[in-house]
């Protein structure tokens, strides 16, 4: 199992990326943790080192808490959230193109 994003040590791209997704972390929900169990692994190691741990303490960050624990039905709830987001891009997506589709339509041939 690779803990680093470069090496097998830390590296400054750990640091950087640790550091630009925190507040994204800290602002998920525990379904959106939880389906993004891996980066949060990683986030957790990165969190706990004993540097990293200082410098979020001096600065007043929030912890992530880790493991997070989602039951069934929360999974199914965000599944069926996420289907219908989807659904209604799909649709945006087709009323963008039949306007188009009507202006080829109307457009004279040369």
């Amino acid at each position: 199992m690779k803990t680093y994003l470069e090496n097998e040590h830390l590296t400054c791209a750990d640091l950087i990326v640790f550091f630009k997704l925190h507040a994204h972390i800290i602002a998920m929900d525990d379904v959106e943790k939880y389906q993004h169990m891996h980066l949060l692994r990683w986030f957790n190691n990165i969190q706990h080192l004993p540097q990293v741990h200082q410098i979020l303490t001096a600065m007043q960050k929030e912890f992530v808490v880790f493991p997070v624990k989602v039951s069934k039905k929360q999974l199914k709830l965000a599944e069926k959230k996420k289907e219908k987001e989807a659904n209604k891009q799909d649709k945006k997506d087709d009323q963008k193109k039949q306007p188009q589709a009507h202006e080829k339509a109307k457009a004279p041939h040369a």
